[in-house]
């Protein structure tokens, strides 16, 4: 780096990128989830608590007992592995996101589990164990102390791509507290006694009662919030039957049908796949005679953010693909994989290229001959849709079938 220069860390990779597939595996057997609502979990925990770590670091004195967690955070850590990997590793993680997050904590929790599947006590340990990676991200792995105004406008700068890929049921905790949350953490942290508090002696996060009301100032109160919220429910009534009446309204062109239809193969293995779907396009072309390269992009077929695990619903798709290539035994083919644009071009172009060797060792195991096929990581070139959104982002994490010849 030449002198001057200012690198800023991608938080959301840093973080993400310490949870690797055997670690998520082993948590996911001692939770009693399975690896995809785990993954699922993790991917919604992460984003909510560098969102709420943001907040913390919102104010003055937010950011600089932040920074004295993350300091005693790094000094007594015993490896982020060996926390994410037992019990009391991920409760420790717990209490330090529920003493950061403050009142909102069990909310979170109870959202990431519903966005996910997984059980609420489980979204919970996964929460806290994503506190921990995010805290040792932020301490530089045992580099210098990063001082507070520094982790003030690092997670600042940063918390509207954290916000954007907060699941639906998280993001509403967080969009539109934020100045709030600031004036709370500015009465609550800057006390003077604040200094001598245990570190983790209460949440970062407090609430501020309010003044005394008496008489009949609380009756009147209470009847005007009835009164508000009256119009407002029905609003809300009206406006989910609205969109569900208009859901039901799509003209019927518009809606992708999912006929099935039976795939006969030439060594008699016989698939049964929607008409039209890249599976029986893939199938069609080695069975006709039009000369490759031809390229299909398979769907369903998705990567969790930041990680070489497919989603659940992907799994199909490589047992149709290895079954395709199977009764074709002399095609040929390249696996290109894409990412998002998070990150650094440099981390998307590993990612993705991990992410093809992945297909590939998947298609290994059900019996492709490795040397029929070759791989390419194009990172978060050629986008098929908006990286504004968690829908388009997702969909450009994806991977095409290149038939190079038959």
């Amino acid at each position: 780096m030449s002198h001057g220069e200012v690198t800023t860390p991608d938080l959301m990779g840093l973080v993400s990128r310490q949870f690797t597939p055997d670690l998520i595996h082993n948590a996911a057997l001692q939770l009693g989830e399975d690896d995809a609502s785990t993954r699922s979990a993790l991917s919604a925990s992460i984003p909510s608590v560098l969102t709420a770590l943001s907040d913390v670091a919102g104010s003055d004195g937010g950011a600089t007992h932040l920074a004295r967690v993350i300091d005693d955070n790094r000094r007594g850590a015993g490896g982020f592995a060996q926390s994410f990997g037992s019990h009391a590793g991920r409760e420790r993680g717990a209490a330090l996101f529920d003493r950061e997050a403050g009142d909102r904590a069990e909310s979170i929790a109870d959202a990431v589990a519903r966005s996910s599947g997984v059980r609420t006590e489980s979204a919970h340990e996964i929460l806290g164990s994503a506190t921990g990676a995010a805290l040792m991200a932020l301490g530089g792995g045992g580099s210098g102390r990063l001082e507070p105004d520094a982790l003030k406008t690092l997670l600042g700068e940063q918390r509207g791509e954290f916000v954007r890929h907060l699941p639906t049921p998280v993001a509403s905790l967080f969009s539109t507290e934020r100045a709030a949350f600031s004036t709370e953490r500015a009465a609550a942290v800057e006390q003077p006694a604040f200094e001598h508090e245990r570190m983790f002696g209460s949440p970062a996060l407090r609430r501020v009662p309010g003044p005394t009301r008496r008489g009949w100032l609380a009756p009147l109160i209470l009847l005007a919030a009835v009164l508000i919220a009256i119009p407002l429910v029905r609003g809300m009534r009206r406006s989910a039957r609205l969109a569900t009446e208009r859901t039901r309204a799509i003209p019927q062109e518009i809606v992708p049908r999912t006929e099935t239809v039976p795939l006969a193969l030439p060594n008699g293995r016989n698939l049964t796949v929607q008409r039209g779907s890249p599976a029986y396009q893939l199938a069609s072309f080695l069975g006709g005679s039009a000369a490759p390269p031809e390229r299909f992009t398979l769907s369903p077929m998705n990567f969790d953010f930041g990680s070489t695990q497919l989603t659940a619903g992907s799994l199909g798709t490589v047992d149709d693909v290895a079954a395709i290539l199977l009764a074709y035994p002399t095609s040929t083919v390249r696996i290109e994989s894409y990412t998002d644009n998070v990150g650094t071009a440099e981390s998307n172009l590993a990612l993705s290229q991990s992410r093809s060797e992945a297909v590939k060792s998947l298609l290994v195991s059900k019996g492709v001959d490795a040397s029929r096929m070759t791989t390419a990581g194009l990172g978060s070139e050629n986008p098929i849709a908006s990286n504004d959104t968690e829908e388009g982002r997702a969909k450009n994490r994806r991977t095409d079938i290149v038939v190079t010849g038959r």
